[in-house]
């Protein structure tokens, strides 16, 4: 794609006029294209400011070691922006943004609410520490730009969707679509064992979607877990944070990591082994367990060595009847669980299980006979508290009974016992 446009540059004397051609991969700046002034490379090791003002509309970039700044139409600075957006680094975030609240804090980021001061949209700024103990600042901004590339490249409904990426001092801000709703690990707690079927059906339906995506994209997210999926109010899904997200095959994929107690056991026990898409879905698992118990599948014993200690047959129907869950989903579960791997079942085989074909909602019919049930129950309950009320009546009327007659035979014993001593005293 080419784009063009004029821009100004002042000058001491005579302001100067130039043509910007971006062809998708780099920004040429001159009198013509063939013999461009200013080059410079679209990419995340790139920066560029915009200047937004109610009379100017502009932009800077780098020039040996200053920054040159531009002048041009309102329209196509706005259009020339949205082709970079996230493409390359922004400087200035405070021109566009203002902080509203913090919404996380991690280990090496933070993730604030903040409003577009211009469209007034609310939009969530992850702010993420250059500097990582343990890592040099290559490595680092290697694994920054990593997370960036990966999210940039992914268009789904059910994933975060990024928007753009600022430089602010010793942190890189992504900005991305903001969801009105919370994690899934606070969604968890909040409901316990309160939600139907059919609602951790649609929920597991739908974060499904979004790693059978992922997968056919050729990544691995390699940290699925409850605090890394958002739901609102409506229980729609986004999939968030792909700071350890990998492409399948590449070295990092013999590498540990995740969060205790949704990794994988091939991850753990890896000796310099590949690992595959499978490990998300044995994460995914350990979510589908904890949607349906509220609790974790793991004790805190077991993650301070970060040893798994199970066995193919970890979960038992029978563990299960207190949740009333159907047989299908027992046993999707049992096959996202798996010890093995190569008997893990996939997200794509997991969409086209049973237990996403038929309907949990209860039927007309059966909703009645439902009703009908509850309905005996509280009759036969009523029925057992009015006999209990009966018999406990009948109860006091048999002790009332038996202490009068105790106090008749009582009187005459004490009588006989006068008369006795009566006698004796003669």
């Amino acid at each position: 794609m080419i784009f063009q446009f004029q821009c100004i540059r002042k000058h001491l004397i005579f302001d100067k006029q130039y043509l910007l051609t971006y062809d998708g991969s780099s920004i040429f700046i001159g009198e013509t294209k063939a013999k461009p002034k200013y080059q410079l490379e679209v990419s995340l090791r790139s920066t560029i400011t915009f200047h937004i003002d109610d009379d100017f509309y502009g932009f800077s970039i780098p020039y040996q070691g200053q920054q040159k700044l531009f002048r041009a139409n309102a329209n196509k600075i706005q259009e020339f922006k949205k082709l970079i957006d996230a493409k390359i680094v922004y400087l200035d975030m405070n021109q566009f943004y203002l902080p509203q609240q913090v919404l996380g804090v991690g280990a090496f980021s933070q993730v604030q609410m903040v409003q577009n001061l211009y469209t007034k949209q609310l939009v969530a700024a992850k702010f993420l520490n250059k500097i990582r103990e343990g890592k040099s600042n290559t490595e680092r901004m290697n694994d920054i730009i990593n997370e960036i590339q990966i999210l940039y490249r992914l268009n789904h409904p059910n994933i975060v969707k990024i928007k753009e990426i600022y430089d602010k001092s010793n942190q890189i801000v992504i900005i991305h679509e903001y969801v009105d709703g919370q994690t899934l690990e606070r969604f968890i707690n909040e409901h316990g064992t309160q939600l139907h079927q059919t609602e951790i059906q649609s929920i597991m339906r739908e974060i499904l979607l979004a790693i059978v995506y992922i997968h056919e994209q050729g990544l691995l997210h390699r940290d699925i877990k409850p605090d890394n999926i958002m739901i609102d109010k409506n229980l729609n899904i986004k999939i968030i944070d792909f700071g350890l997200a990998t492409k399948q095959g590449s070295p990092l994929c013999i590498q540990k990591c995740g969060t205790p107690g949704y990794i994988a056991p091939e991850i753990i026990n890896s000796k310099k082994s590949q690992y595959n898409t499978k490990s998300d879905i044995f994460s995914l698992g350990v979510v589908f367990y904890k949607l349906i118990t509220s609790q974790d599948l793991f004790q805190q014993s077991q993650l301070d060595n970060l040893q798994y200690c199970y066995q193919e047959n970890i979960l038992s129907m029978e563990h299960f009847i207190e949740y009333n869950i159907p047989e299908s989903c027992f046993d999707l579960l049992s096959s996202m669980l798996f010890y093995d791997k190569n008997k893990r079942i996939s997200a794509k085989e997991c969409l086209q299980h049973n237990y996403f074909k038929e309907s949990l909602r209860p039927s007309a019919k059966k909703s009645q006979i439902l009703l009908q049930q509850s309905t005996q129950f509280v009759q036969q309950q009523q029925q057992q508290q009015q006999s209990t009320m009966f018999q406990s009546q009948l109860s006091e009327g048999s002790r009332k009974y038996s202490r009068k007659i105790s106090d008749k035979t009582n009187n005459r014993s004490l009588s006989y016992k006068k008369s006795v001593k009566s006698d004796s005293s003669i």
